[in-house]
């Protein structure tokens, strides 16, 4: 059905998403000058109990369309235990940075290490 419904899509329409993705992605690489690492929820809420749920909306959708990095982590528990992500954003092309940002909340006890074997 995705496919399909691609094939609807005008190239002119999808030439202008293109250069508004530019533009997006633009402002935010002028946002980053301040700042190294964006912090904030994954989703809007806690994980859903059981596989019947609605999904939650996701912050993560508008980085992955303009070509951030992102590293989300369950570093919080919500209502009955359930965790809740924590969602790290850097600038285009500054992966590198963000996983040294996380090494280093590692390495200095801020979260903590865990393996899953």
């Amino acid at each position: 059905k995705i496919i399909s419904n691609g094939t609807t899509i005008k190239p002119e329409f999808y030439h202008e998403c293109i250069k508004k993705q530019a533009q997006l992605t633009q402002e935010m690489q002028n946002y980053f000058k301040d700042y190294d690492i964006l912090i904030m929820p994954t989703t809007a809420d806690i994980a859903p109990i059981g596989l019947e749920t609605l999904d939650i909306p996701d912050s993560n959708l508008i980085w992955s369309f303009l070509g951030m990095p992102t590293v989300s982590a369950p570093l919080l528990k919500g209502e009955f235990n359930m965790p809740q992500g924590v969602l790290f954003v850097a600038k285009k092309y500054d992966d590198q940075l963000l996983l040294q940002f996380l090494s280093d909340l590692e390495n200095n006890e801020i979260i903590k290490k865990e393996t899953n074997v």
